[in-house]
């Protein structure tokens, strides 16, 4: 199925600038996988060598804001991406995603896209941009909830004091 996969990762502004060659080497250095509803496909702080394009199936964005309290980041659906942080920075995995359903992903091992950075080394501008932001995103999110948090533990505090002094 080289035809399905080429026009699968060319869905994806990522990789939908590459000549069919790039997005069939980067096709030679992935591979299906299959996870079950509930199934954890990578975990925060954990270390990866790859990103994943959904196929079919819905997964789960969550990051731990505080220890024990994750929030909801996002749903992600077929053609859409997770895991660049990982694969361009090193750095651990920056949120758990899990599938909600029976699902099938693409693992795109770095390896693959070394080597087309190794032909095109412009590409590596992109990739940063599109890392750059999922990052921003990220880090607000876990702001906004803190501050959401903080408003909603003073709003407690409010009645609870209003409460007991008019009684």
């Amino acid at each position: 199925q080289p035809q399905e996969g080429r026009l699968l990762l060319a869905s994806h502004s990522l990789f939908a600038d590459l000549p069919p060659a790039d997005l069939d080497s980067l096709l030679s250095h992935s591979r299906p996988v299959l996870f079950t509803a509930g199934e954890a496909i990578v975990r925060e702080g954990a270390k990866g060598r790859s990103l994943y394009q959904v196929i079919t199936g819905r997964v789960e964005v969550e990051k731990e804001v505080q220890p024990g309290h994750t929030i909801h980041v996002a749903e992600l659906g077929p053609g859409e991406v997770f895991g660049e942080m990982t694969l361009f920075q090193g750095a651990p995995r920056s949120a758990t995603v899990r599938a909600l359903e029976d699902s099938r992903l693409l693992r795109v091992d770095r390896a693959g896209v070394r080597e087309l950075l190794e032909r095109d080394p412009d590409l590596l501008e992109r990739f940063a941009q599109l890392v750059n932001s999922r990052r921003r995103e990220l880090e607000s999110l876990g702001h906004e909830e803190q501050q959401r948090e903080a408003s909603n533990l003073l709003e407690a505090m409010r009645n609870l004091f209003f409460a007991l002094g008019g009684g």
